[in-house]
């Protein structure tokens, strides 16, 4: 009939010949003339069955039809006009005509598994009642009222299938959800699952509601159909107007929320289901309810543009929107841009564009200048001027995609045809124009029909696209609507339907067996394993490879219907991409892959559970979370992202800072910006660390000694003790391990030694020996990490300093400083030159966190949650997001305490965490280490201690016992074999462990020039009445009578002492209260004199280059007085002023990196500038000797093996200068990369890795390393 102008096709499912086709047209919305036709034989030929439901001269008027999942020849029609219903069990053969029906069939359902129970909805009655047939539609019973809507239960997870869920409507109008396993026939009492709602939805095994409050809908979830409704909770407070439900398979939910038009995200919750975390910002989504557009003209139904991958697990495609062109228009269709993610949420990246498009031609398109493949969905399919088909997958082909679209840096209205055999890793153009498209035999053919066009021609291809050959299948052209084959695309058989208008309207069905294209029938050696992967050729998705057997692309053979396709799983080593952002972080578009605190969250992500009691442990998280369904197993990732098992804290005390300052050890509370000072004997300290179990700070001094300063609940001092004197004068480092209870620092070697100083040892590292220049401690994995100033390389070893290893090469020459371990990051930090950088503690993703920071002579850093803070000079503390590093936030600023700030650690009680009792033990008689965990992510368990003994004895039943039973030299061997100091003897205490230290011992008293002090302990006599407790008691300090001090020759401290008048002023704190360094004024004149290249100030001689340089150098800033600014003389020949007066070496002129403190040194250059190099000095040896020479600006003694070995041993380059004497060219301003195989130069002159070049990331600072890519 030429003037129906509805056509439906239906096919009857998988492994059916059974074609159903109706006609029909409408007026005025109803239907009012209609034909039915049934295909036995894949439409080949159509029986017209209308003559079976004519009824007293009047034809039916089918508006539509409902068929059975698994019983593919059962079919109900609904007639809306009589109202009545023709059912047939038999694909047609015979019809029942129902006529007797208590209520209008404008919806049906029929169970999934037990086909005779269908329900029955009239929407059109203001009752909107609910029945149930159990015999296939004949007869009908009401089993529920004012119904909103119905959903089956779902059989999967072991739950009934006939359960029902009913959204109904109450008197007083609100919703409430119901369930019944009896269809509501036979149940006590109701089933109130959850009441008060808006709507309800089930997928898969889980529940949602959503409730109304106020203007803001809240999502409530359960789990599974035995959970209780909890209320899910998003990162972020925008309001939420409506949730569409994206895929809730393997107990993860990915759902849109929309926050209003045209601002919709997707988010993807944790395993509980109800906490959420931003996954993609901007997802394309509409509603019809609103607002109301011209695009609500073409699309009646809701949808949101993300396809789910078919047979993956996790991969999905979303179309994002981006800014619209059009004033005023929320959906516009060239302001979208596709993203695919191989992980269900957790990362998403553009997708590939193909190499060439279907001609052959080359296509220029690169995802670094913003060009990339679009494909379009739902959207542009309902979209009048596109019209295009959405994405085809199915998983009778695993890993095949059709897709319209095009290549750019949006979506635009002229698509072609793309294809994928690889999941959407990689993309082939295969037609040009608009197609509609399907495929056959498992995807061993594809079949494609021109859109908007006449045409009698079928285009197909038996290799995957690559080439094409047509079939004519009409004798004259026809207009196509459609192109579809046998549910489950396995047969060859394929219907197209349309219209011909040769004489008129008329429909056309069409049907072509490709089958005899494919020829013979496959055989095993024309299949080959397959597995997804994503745009890095990650083979393992979701922990798990799977592993498919597919046909070779140009194996043109026949798959067959009855193809069962082997498929093999494969558990993978975590990476990065098994983990997605925990609640409360997000990946922004700077950091490219790496999850960091998000700003908008009202979550505290560094929070204790409230849970948390003292002796339980919790997890303390990283940013990251493994992914829901994730199967991955072990890996270095693991190490990385998963979170740390921690005790939780024994009480929360707010996070404070300790600043050594010249004045005293200040504490700084960071939550609330109070300070006090803790203690003034102890003024600038250098290396210092906190100890929380006992409360106290441990630190070096610059002669040597490792003293301990103790507070109490109030912070108030207690007496400052010595725990160790060693013979350096270069304390660099000094750390507490608070679980084994032993003392570390570093001088050049690193230490060890327990916390009462008794035991002590150097741990070695042969690679760099005396040129360690920094370490940081991990007590809680039991490691140490080290770093060389003779190679700029960061070693890690064991805490008895054994398996020392390489983590790792910097690629900067200068001396790696200021080190900083931060394990929620598991993340190492330190400073060269004036750039911060990062790594994992594997080694691995070395970055530059931060550039261009005032360090002016001295270096630290710390971190604390999303700050990075350091040391500005000595006269402040500065801080920036190191996540957003666009702004520099003042701390503390100079002169807040009036006093220089020499170094600072920030603590807090979880930045101390792990087992306390590691070592506890006793097992070791000396010294005890912890012993190194397996992963990074678990803590030293308790036992695993290592105890050390020195070289010459070895570890035997507990105790250190001598080799040979020989002792070294200032020792004594005990009666255990143990090795204890002679000192030791005779002292009153059992340090053999057997006592036969204190055996035969003379009656123990002082002699006459000793003094006894009341605990017994004899000390010199002239320590008696020195104003320090030396008996450790005080007690040779009680009842002095202090002598006067010479006014002549001798000053009088604060404290009672007298020290020579040549040390007041002097910059060191003699007194030990720092009197003799108070009130000093720059016109005190030295008594010594200085030659011409030093400058005199309190005694002492300073390099004149240290004058006017902008750096104090001299307590009270005589240095930097009277200094004229702007002045352009440098006392150094190879120095070049600042605008400021400040003086640099003038290679460092327009190098691209500011390194005056006003950046002058950078004002006014060009890409093409370069500044002449100066006169290279000459080096005299002086006094340094023969296999020595001396650094130019501070005159220190430097190898002769380390000149021109590429490293800054000097701090001023002048080791480095001209090194190239045979070649006649001017030498660079930089030094040469340290291999040209391993490091590339960028276009500012610094080296980095180069395997950093065209990893997408500004590694250079300059976009060097990202050109030509």
């Amino acid at each position: 009939n030429p003037h129906l102008r509805q056509l439906v096709v239906h096919w009857a499912g998988l492994n059916s010949s059974t074609i159903v086709v109706l006609t029909k047209d409408r007026a005025s919305g109803s239907v009012t003339t209609s034909n039915l036709y049934f295909s036995y034989d894949y439409g080949a030929t159509f029986i017209r069955k209308i003559a079976s439901f004519a009824t007293a001269a009047l034809h039916a008027r089918i508006s539509d039809f409902v068929h059975a999942f698994h019983e593919t020849d059962r079919y109900i029609f609904i007639d809306l006009h009589t109202p009545s219903l023709y059912t047939t069990t038999d694909s047609g053969r015979s019809f029942s005509h129902v006529t007797s029906l208590p209520f209008t069939p404008n919806s049906l359902s029929i169970h999934r598994t037990k086909p005779w129970i269908v329900l029955g909805h009239d929407k059109t009655d203001p009752n909107k009642n609910l029945y149930k047939s159990n015999d296939f539609g004949s007869s009908w019973v009401r089993i529920q009222t004012r119904v909103e809507k119905f959903e089956w239960g779902s059989q999967s997870g072991g739950y009934p299938g006939d359960s029902l869920y009913v959204q109904r409507k109450e008197l007083d109008g609100s919703l409430t959800i119901l369930k019944s396993e009896t269809y509501f026939q036979h149940d006590v009492t109701e089933q109130v699952l959850i009441s008060n709602v808006v709507d309800f939805i089930l997928m898969n095994s889980s529940m949602f509601a959503v409730r109304q409050n106020a203007a803001n809908k809240e999502l409530w979830v359960a789990l599974t159909r035995q959970s209780r409704f909890s209320r899910a909770n998003f990162p972020n407070s925008q309001p939420i107007q409506q949730f569409y439900v994206v895929d809730a398979a393997d107990s993860q939910i990915m759902l849109c929320a929309s926050h209003g038009p045209g601002v919709t995200h997707i988010y993807i919750s944790e395993p509980n289901g109800v906490d959420f975390s931003l996954s993609l910002e901007n997802v394309t989504y509409f509603n019809p309810d609103g607002p109301h557009t011209t695009f609500s003209l073409y699309a009646t139904k809701r949808f949101v543009d993300v396809h789910k991958v078919s047979g993956m697990r996790s991969i999905f495609i979303a179309n994002v929107m981006t800014q619209s062109s059009i004033p005023g228009e929320v959906y516009n269709a060239s302001s979208m841009r596709s993203v695919i993610t191989f992980d269900k949420g957790g990362y998403w990246e553009h997708v590939a564009p193909p190499d060439y498009d279907a001609f052959g031609h080359k296509i220029n398109c690169s995802i670094r200048d913003g060009c990339s493949l679009h494909l379009t969905q739902k959207f542009h399919h309902a979209y009048p001027s596109t019209r295009s088909n959405p994405i085809f997958t199915l998983p009778s082909a695993p890993g095949f995609i059709i897709a319209q679209g095009n290549v750019g840096k949006n979506i635009v209205t002229d698509p072609a045809l793309y294809f994928s055999s690889s999941a959407g890793k990689q993309w082939n153009q295969i037609l040009s124009g608009l197609w509609y498209f399907v495929w056959g035999d498992h995807g061993g053919v594809i079949a494609a029909v021109i859109q908007f066009e006449r045409t009698n021609l079928l285009w197909y291809s038996v290799n995957q696209g690559q080439t094409w050959e047509t079939h004519q299948f009409y004798n004259e052209s026809i207009r196509v609507y459609g192109l579809m084959t046998e549910p489950g695309e396995t047969s060859t058989t394929f219907t197209l339907f349309g219209s011909e208008n040769t004489y008129g309207h008329s429909w056309v069905i069409i049907q072509v067996d490709l089958r005899k294209v494919l020829r013979l029938k496959c055989t095993d050696d024309d299949y080959k394993t397959w597995s997804p992967s994503d745009e890095k050729g990650v083979t393992c998705l979701m922990g798990s490879q799977n592993v498919y057997k597919r046909r070779r692309q140009h194996a043109y053979c026949y798959n067959g219907r009855d193809y069962d396709r082997p498929t093999t799983t494969h558990h993978c080593q975590c990476t990065r991409f098994d983990f997605e952002c925990d609640v409360g972080f997000h990946v922004p578009t700077s950091w490219g892959m790496f999850c960091v605190p998000d700003p908008s969250s009202p979550f505290d992500v560094y929070r204790v559970p409230p849970t948390c009691s003292i002796g339980k442990m919790y997890n303390r998280t990283k940013g990251y979370r493994k992914l829901a369904g994730d199967v991955c197993v072990g890996g270095p990732a693991a190490n990385h992202y998963a979170p740390d098992l921690v005790p939780c804290p024994v009480e929360e005390e707010s996070s404070f800072m300790l600043l050594s300052t010249t004045r005293g050890l200040v504490r700084f509370d960071i939550q609330s910006n109070e300070s006090s000072t803790l203690n003034n004997e102890v003024p600038a300290m250098k290396a210092f660390d906190f100890d929380y179990p006992s409360n106290c700070v441990y630190w070096g001094n610059h002669r040597g000694a490792i003293k301990s300063t103790c507070f109490n609940t109030t912070h108030s001092a207690s007496a400052t003790h010595t725990i160790l004197q060693t013979a350096s004068t270069n304390i660099s480092a000094v750390s507490v391990d608070w679980l084994s209870r032993n003392i570390y620092w570093c001088d050049g070697h690193v230490h060890l030694t327990d916390m009462e100083g008794k035991y002590l040892r150097v741990l070695h590292n042969m690679h760099c020996m005396h040129r360690q220049t920094d370490m940081v401690i991990d007590p809680t994995h039991g490691l140490i990490y080290t770093a060389s100033g003779r190679n700029a390389v960061i070693y890690k070893m064991r805490m008895d300093g054994s398996n020392i290893t390489t983590l790792l090469s910097t690629s900067h020459r200068s001396n790696v400083k200021a080190m900083k371990l931060y394990l929620p990051e598991d993340k190492l930090y330190w400073v060269q030159g004036s750039t911060v950088y990062s790594a994992f503690l594997d080694g691995s993703r070395v970055r530059a966190v931060a550039h261009t920071l005032g360090f002016t002579g001295n270096y630290g850093i710390d971190i604390f949650k999303n700050n990075l803070y350091w040391l500005e000079g000595s006269s402040g503390i500065n801080y920036r997001d190191k996540y957003a590093l666009d702004r520099t936030h003042v701390l503390i600023q100079y002169p807040a305490y009036g006093v220089l700030i020499r170094s600072f650690k920030i603590f807090t009680r979880q930045s101390q965490s792990g087992v306390p009792h590691v070592c506890s033990n006793h097992k070791c008689s000396q010294l005890c280490t912890a012993a190194p965990t397996p992963t990074s992510s678990t803590l030293v368990p308790d036992g695993a201690e290592v105890c050390t003994c020195p070289s010459n004895q070895k570890f035997v039943n507990g105790s250190c016992q001598a080799t040979d039973k020989k002792c070294l030299s200032s020792e004594m061997l005990c009666s255990n074999d143990r090795c204890v100091m002679k000192v030791w003897r005779c002292d009153g205490e059992d340090d053999c462990g057997d006592g036969s230290d204190e055996r035969d011992c003379p009656a123990r008293d002082c002699t006459s020039n000793e003094f006894e002090c009341s605990n017994r302990h004899c000390i010199p006599s002239y320590w008696h009445c020195d104003h320090d407790n030396d008996c450790h008691d005080n007690s040779d300090e009680v009842g002095c009578q202090y002598t006067t001090c010479n006014n002549a020759t001798q000053f009088q401290c604060a404290n009672g002492k007298c020290k020579n008048n040549a040390w007041v002023c002097d910059g060191d704190n003699d007194c030990g209260d720092w009197s003799d360094e108070q009130n000093c004024v720059n016109s005190t004149q030295p008594s010594s004199v200085c030659d011409s290249n030093y400058h005199s100030w309190a005694g002492h001689c300073f390099p004149r280059l240290w004058v006017c340089d902008g750096d104090v150098d001299c307590v009270g800033g005589s240095d930097e007085s009277n200094c004229t600014r702007h002045n352009s003389t440098c006392y150094n020949s190879h120095q070049r002023a600042c605008d400021s007066g400040q003086c640099v070496y003038t290679w460092w002129f327009c190098d691209g990196s500011p390194d005056c403190l006003d950046g002058s040194d950078e004002h006014g250059c060009t890409s093409a500038h370069t500044t002449p190099l100066p006169t290279t000095p000459t080096l005299t040896p002086n006094e340094c000797g023969s296999a020595h020479l001396p650094c130019r600006t501070s005159g220190a003694c430097y190898s002769l093996l380390w000149r021109c070995d590429g490293v800054d041993d000097c701090g001023d380059d002048s080791d480095e200068f001209d090194c190239n004497t045979t070649s006649s060219v001017q030498p660079s301003h930089h030094l040469p990369c340290f291999s040209d195989l391993l490091q590339f130069r960028c276009g500012n002159g610094i080296c980095i890795f180069r395997f950093y070049k065209c990893d997408g990331d500004n590694d250079c600072g300059d976009w060097s390393d990202e050109r030509g890519c």
